[in-house]
Parts: C-alpha cells; structure tokens; sequence
C-alpha cells in the first residue's frame, strides 16, 4: 500500500470559504468527546489530578450520532467521555469577552473542536481520505461562507492534520472497545 495519504474534498468545500469568526457557536452547539490521551494532556495542562479532572468537567456518556458525508451514513455508537456542559449549555471552557468567543484550554482543545467544522471519512483500501463541512457545521457555522470560491489551499495542512489526529483519535476510542461505527449508504 502507498504510504502517501490522499486527500479529496467535497464540492461543499470547493464551492466555499471558512475563516473561523469567533462567535462560540461551536462551544455551545457540539458534544465534545475525549481520548485518554486528551483527558490526560488538558488534566496536566490543568494542572490537576486525571481523576479530579474527570469528575469536575467530564460525563460518560451512552454515544449514538449520525455522519453524514456525500451521502453516506455513518452511525456511531457505544460511550466515551464527554465535557459536561455548564447550566447554560456551553462548554465549561468557554469564555466570552468583549463579543468575541474564547477557550480556556485553547492550546490543549480536543480534535473534536480543533475539526469543527469539518469532519471525514477514510477509505482503507485506497488510503484515502474525503473531507466535508459536519452537518452542524455546514447549517450553523458563521465562518463558512457559501457559494465563494474555495480557499481549501489556504486552511488544507490544517484541516488534514486534525483530520489525521481524528483518524487516531477515533482507532483508539474503538480499540479500547468504546466506539463502533456502522456504514448505511442511501
């Protein structure tokens, strides 16, 4: 097999722009799954303990979610951590300041947010990946500007890098028997 990962987009994408605007949407609106490995890193950015972090600002929860990309259905299922939400329904790391939209552990942000609003799908066979706007993305995000010409050359090395982070992401979560994901294709 070709060691080189092929990147394909959708036309959502050719036929857009995204330049993230700030406004917290994501932080509100998003169910933000962790990996061992984030609870670990943002606990010790925290500088407190993985348990203390987990009972504070995590929930296990029971998953079901829907992916859909160029028509296929991807139905996830199983449990994993979340972040809990706060009474308002943000992100507990969420900050808002002077109209602008802020997080708190920016540096140490989950892949969930550092994706949003993307998402993919991966083709072993070919070692290929096609990257598409999520749905909450693509009918909620201010950043993406529809009917614009792309500037996928622009954001591509950032998108397929959190992309790439996902991949990894979403193997460990199945590997640790949490996750599975069912395709249906309409």
């Amino acid at each position: 097999m070709n060691n080189n990962l092929i990147r394909y987009i959708t036309s959502r994408i050719k036929n857009s722009k995204f330049k993230c605007k700030n406004c917290g949407l994501c932080c509100k609106t998003s169910e933000i799954m962790l990996s061992a490995r984030e609870i670990g890193g943002i606990s010790y950015a925290l500088n407190i303990e993985k348990e203390e972090f987990i009972k504070k600002f995590l929930e296990l929860k029971k998953i079901h979610k829907t992916k859909i990309i160029e028509n296929r259905i991807y139905e996830i299922s199983g449990e994993c951590y979340v972040i809990k939400k706060n009474n308002n329904g943000d992100c507990p790391f969420y900050i808002e300041k002077d109209n602008k939209s802020y997080c708190n552990i920016y540096e140490y942000r989950p892949i969930v947010c550092r994706l949003f609003p993307f998402t993919w799908e991966y083709f072993p066979d070919t070692n290929s990946i096609n990257i598409d706007y999520s749905e909450n993305g693509w009918n909620n995000c201010q950043g993406i500007e529809k009917n614009k010409q792309s500037n996928w050359d622009d954001i591509r090395d950032i998108v397929t890098g959190n992309v790439i982070l996902s991949m990894i992401q979403s193997n460990e979560l199945q590997m640790n028997g949490k996750l599975t994901q069912k395709l249906k294709i309409n």
